[in-house]
């Protein structure tokens, strides 16, 4: 006849299983926090937001060419202003030198 396990032999079996499941879920939770994990899924998500603005960009590109190519011309206008003005102050500056210059060849009085 086989013998009936006890309340506390039954506890402790129900702890040990219990026990055995958490270590298991905290072995994945570790593994699902670890830094390079944490970091390829930042980069996967990154990855399809990037691709998801990208398509937008371009559709809305397609739908409306004139105010993208409007959005670029300010956008490069934005980035290289100090290289505009300074362009701009140089061809002045040599405009003005050569209006006031003497002609060639005039006798300087």
């Amino acid at each position: 006849m086989s013998r009936r396990p006890n309340t506390a032999e039954l506890a402790k079996a129900e702890a040990a299983e219990a026990r055995a499941q958490f270590m298991d879920t905290l072995g994945e939770v570790r593994a699902r926090l670890a830094p390079a994990q944490l970091r390829r899924e930042a980069g996967g998500a990154l990855k399809q937001t990037g691709t998801r603005l990208g398509q937008a960009a371009l559709l809305a590109a397609r739908r409306n060419p004139g105010r993208i190519a409007g959005l670029g011309v300010a956008l490069v206008l934005l980035l290289a202003r100090n290289q505009i003005i300074g362009a701009a102050r140089t061809t002045a500056a040599r405009l003005n030198r050569t209006r006031h210059a003497s002609p060639k060849g005039a006798a300087n009085d």
